[in-house]
C-alpha cells in the first residue's frame, strides 16, 4: 500500500471572501472545456480563474513538500439551495506561484439524482443536505510552493444544460470536506521516462483555415456563447474522400439560466467517381423553465439535386432537469 486518503475540510481554506453564498451563473463550467478535450477543436482546459470569479473558491496553504494523488477524490458538501432544482459542479485546481489555476479533476451532479437516477427528487428550498460524489480519476503531482483549490459552482456549462431558473447556493464550510488519494512513498519508475517527439501532421481542412473555437460575451443580450467550427477530409485508398463537418453556437443567459440554447450542424460528404452524396443536418436546441424545444432538419443531395429532407420538431419537459 503506498496511499492514503487525505481529507480536507473546506473550514480550514482561505474561502470566498463575499461569504459562502453563490449566485448561480449559467455560462461557468466553459474555462474547464469537456468532452472530446485534448482533440481540436477542444482543446485542453484554460486558466480556471475566469470561472472562479463566479464560483466558491477554498484555497489551502501552500504545499511545503511536493504531494501526489492517483484514483477519484471526492467531496462531501452540505449546503442549500433556493431553488427545487439545481445543480453542483466540482472542480479541483493546482495553483501555480503566479496565480494560475490549473483544473485538476472535476466532477457534476444534478442535485435532484442525490439519491438515485432513476427516480430523482426535488430539492426543498432552504433544507440543508449532504452532498457526495466522486471527481473524475486523475493522477497528478502537486508542486512544493503550490497550493490545492476546490471550486464550487452551480453549472457545468456547456458540459451540462444549465438550471431552469435563477438560483442560490449556500455551502456550510464547518461540515464540508475534499478527500484525496494520495500516493505515498518513492516512485515506482526511479527515472522519468524519454519520449519522442510527434509526428509532423498537415492540415487537412479543406479550405485550410483550421478550426474554430471561440468565446462570446454580448454585453447587451447578457449572454454568453460558445462557437466551434472544424472540419476533416480523409482521402480513401480507392481514389475517393470523405469529408466531414460539425459547427455550431452553445448560448446562455447570464441572468436567466434557464434560457439556454445549442444551434449547429453536421455534414458528412462522400465522394468517389465523379458522384458527391452528401447528407446535413441542422439542429436547434433551446430552453426555458419548463421545457425544452427541438428543431432538427436532414437534408440529403446527389451532385447537388435533392434526394431526401427531413424534419422534426419536439417539445420535452425538464422534469427536474
Amino acid at each position: 500500500e503506498r496511499g492514503q486518503v487525505a481529507r480536507l475540510s473546506l473550514d480550514e481554506s482561505a474561502g470566498p471572501r463575499g461569504g459562502h453564498t453563490l449566485v448561480v451563473r449559467g455560462d461557468v463550467g466553459a474555462y474547464g472545456a469537456g468532452s472530446g478535450a485534448g482533440a481540436l477543436p477542444a482543446g485542453q482546459p484554460l486558466d480556471q480563474r475566469a470561472d472562479e470569479a463566479h464560483s466558491l473558491v477554498y484555497t489551502w496553504p501552500r504545499l511545503e513538500q511536493e504531494t501526489e494523488i492517483l484514483g477519484y477524490p471526492s467531496i462531501d458538501i452540505t449546503l442549500s439551495c433556493s431553488a427545487p432544482v439545481a445543480s453542483l459542479s466540482a472542480k479541483l485546481c493546482d495553483v501555480f506561484e503566479d496565480g494560475t489555476s490549473v483544473l485538476v479533476s472535476r466532477g457534476w451532479l444534478n442535485l435532484t439524482h442525490r439519491d438515485s437516477h432513476t427516480t430523482p427528487e426535488a430539492l426543498q428550498p432552504g433544507k440543508r443536505y449532504t452532498i457526495s460524489f466522486d471527481l473524475d480519476a486523475t493522477s497528478w503531482v502537486f508542486e512544493a510552493g503550490h497550493a490545492l483549490r476546490l471550486d464550487l459552482a452551480g453549472a457545468d456549462w456547456p458540459n451540462a444544460w444549465p438550471p431552469p431558473e435563477p438560483l442560490n447556493l449556500t455551502v456550510d464550510p464547518a461540515v464540508s470536506t475534499v478527500s484525496l488519494p494520495v500516493v505515498e512513498g518513492p516512485p515506482p519508475v526511479a527515472e522519468t521516462p524519454a519520449f519522442s517527439p510527434p509526428p509532423a501532421r498537415t492540415d487537412q481542412s479543406p479550405d485550410g483555415a483550421g478550426p474554430v473555437w471561440r468565446f462570446e460575451h454580448d454585453v447587451l443580450r447578457r449572454e454568453s456563447r460558445v462557437v466551434i467550427d472544424h472540419d476533416h477530409t480523409t482521402p480513401l485508398d480507392d481514389g475517393s474522400a470523405f469529408l466531414e463537418h460539425y459547427w455550431g453556437t452553445a448560448g446562455v443567459s447570464t441572468v436567466n439560466p434557464g434560457k439556454s440554447f445549442v444551434a449547429g450542424g453536421g455534414a458528412f460528404e462522400l465522394r468517389w467517381d465523379g458522384t458527391v452524396v452528401r447528407a446535413e443536418t441542422h439542429m436547434n436546441l433551446r430552453s426555458d423553465k419548463d421545457n425544452v424545444y427541438l428543431e432538427l432538419d436532414l437534408d440529403v443531395n446527389e451532385n447537388g439535386a435533392a434526394k431526401k429532407s427531413m424534419r422534426w420538431e419536439e417539445t420535452y419537459p425538464r422534469y427536474l432537469q
